[in-house]
């Protein structure tokens, strides 16, 4: 295994719980969540788990190379990962504070941020071409276009199969109606609008989306126990090393 491999793999050890912990994040965390949910038109969210198992296919993917197998347990932490440090900012693993990643005038924001502040503009009948408007538009665009450039880097570029279309369509199917989801950006994942429909989103109604996809890729990766094991294997080798 290439060095650069187990540095990665490495590193998701350390970082793995703190993923993992996104379900049960601090109370306030859930709150605003909750309140950022209600503005894009949505349910408040909740941590209902969706079990993959219930798919009869799910067998036939769970721990197969090039569907979903181990490699595909640590791109989706890392997208999960990534997906967290937009809505929140990065964890400052010392001061456990989060900072946003992103610039709004004066301030390092991130998404959760932006929302909020969309939010109180929108409710305050600011115009959209205010200047304060305009400069939550453009920082919101700068996350959707960094959140699209992370995606594609931990794809390494990688067009999907038309059959990894076609079974991704299913478990999104699968997952939205498991949580009671009747409207979602994510259904329009593999639609040929689907990068207006996205920058069309406001903040509230992006950061829902990011929320899904997060929750998502966690309920897959419990569900798939085979790639989880395989994962839980590379990781160890890993530390071996």
């Amino acid at each position: 295994m290439k060095k650069k491999q187990i540095f990665s793999l490495l590193m998701l050890c350390s970082y793995t719980t703190i993923i993992i912990s996104t379900d049960i994040t601090t109370d306030q965390t859930h709150k605003d969540t909750a309140i950022i949910a209600a503005t894009a038109g949505a349910a408040a969210p909740k941590r209902k788990k969706a079990n993959f198992k219930e798919l009869a296919f799910i067998q036939t993917i769970d721990g197969k190379y090039g569907l979903f197998d181990g490699h595909s347990v640590h791109e989706s932490l890392k997208i999960i990962s990534e997906i967290h440090a937009i809505q929140y900012g990065k964890l400052d693993k010392k001061t456990q504070k989060r900072s946003g990643l992103y610039q709004l005038g004066d301030q390092q924001v991130a998404l959760h941020d932006i929302a909020v502040i969309q939010d109180k503009l929108t409710k305050e009948g600011v115009a959209k071409d205010d200047a304060r408007q305009i400069a939550c538009t453009t920082a919101l665009d700068r996350i959707k276009d960094d959140f699209n450039a992370k995606i594609k880097a931990l794809r390494n570029g990688k067009e999907e199969s038309e059959m990894s279309k076609n079974i991704k369509h299913k478990l999104i199917v699968f997952w939205l109606k498991d949580q009671e989801i009747k409207i979602s950006l994510l259904m329009n994942s593999d639609l040929p609008d689907e990068k207006k429909r996205l920058y069309d989103a406001s903040a509230s109604e992006f950061f829902v989306f990011l929320e899904e996809l997060k929750h998502f890729f966690g309920d897959m990766i419990d569900s798939c126990t085979e790639a989880h094991k395989q994962y839980k294997e590379l990781v160890q080798k890993a530390r071996t090393k």
